[in-house]
């Protein structure tokens, strides 16, 4: 398996998370592997760009085990549209070579349904976004040319072939780093499920408590007493007089199935509350 791993500048700050893509030889998880993932994190204040390619299928268990440890070592993943794609390609590549870990999608941040929930013009694939914000791609390769190239470096292993290849990852993962640095709802996103070195994960409304499950290496699961009033759920120590607007936008920790994981977070700091197993 080749490796490659070098240093890029960035302001961007992404505490306990890792951005990253990957490369597959066909769209079918079931008859293909994932030839090449593609990683930028920060290491002691500096951000890294790591690149894996399998040279042989063989090696398809080495580039997952390694993704096996990013995953131990962070938080949580940054990518786009993975959630459709790269998390599901990578989880039933991990069934396939009987390995027992599953990442949970609940984990990732996909920078792509973010942007289409905030309806970002200029189109949402990869490429418009880049053009939008003004990120200039060195390689010409679409996915399908990607593909057929891999297949002919596998035959012809030519220096040039290799790097063409390697060019078009690392572009995939600076380019939604790049528009990452430039999308504060993104990172406010991100913030708002970090609790000091705990992950919220995910949170179920009930009737009169919403279930936190977090994550901090292991999953953990926390009740969060409320107060129920038709399809709204507040902070219980939210008082009758206290329904001023004000109010309200301060203690909403939930509407319907919307959760509200900012305020979710200050209450769980503000009772002290720690999860358990």
């Amino acid at each position: 398996m080749y490796v490659l791993k070098e240093s890029f500048p960035s302001q961007l700050s992404l505490p306990r998370g890792f951005i990253f893509d990957i490369e597959t030889t066909g769209l079918s998880p079931k008859y293909h592997e994932v030839a090449m993932i593609t990683y930028a994190y920060q290491e002691e204040q500096q951000w890294m760009l790591e690149q894996h390619m399998i040279e042989d299928p063989r090696d398809e268990l080495l580039l997952l085990l390694h993704f096996f440890k990013m995953s131990k070592d962070y938080l949580y993943c940054v990518h786009y549209n993975g959630d459709s794609f790269d998390l599901p390609f990578l989880n039933k590549r991990l069934v396939h070579h009987h390995m027992d870990f599953h990442y949970p999608p609940q984990r990732g941040f996909d920078l792509y349904r973010h942007l289409k929930r905030e309806k970002s013009t200029g189109g949402l694939s990869l490429k418009a976004q880049e053009k939008k914000v003004g990120y200039r791609r060195k390689d010409l390769l679409s996915g399908r040319d990607w593909v057929d190239l891999f297949q002919r470096y596998q035959e012809e292993k030519k220096s040039l072939q290799k790097e063409k290849l390697l060019l078009h990852n690392k572009e995939d993962v600076l380019a939604t780093q790049f528009i990452v640095e430039r999308t504060p709802s993104f990172q406010h996103e991100i913030h708002h499920r970090l609790y000091d070195d705990v992950l919220l994960t995910h949170a179920h409304p009930g009737k009169d408590e919403i279930r936190l499950s977090f994550y901090d290496g292991e999953s953990f699961y926390l009740d969060l007493p409320a107060i129920s009033q038709g399809t709204l759920l507040f902070s219980q120590s939210l008082r009758e007089s206290d329904l001023s607007p004000e109010a309200k936008k301060a203690t909403l920790l939930a509407f319907g199935n919307q959760i509200h994981y900012q305020n979710l977070k200050q209450e769980v700091r503000k009772r002290g509350i720690q999860p358990k197993p």
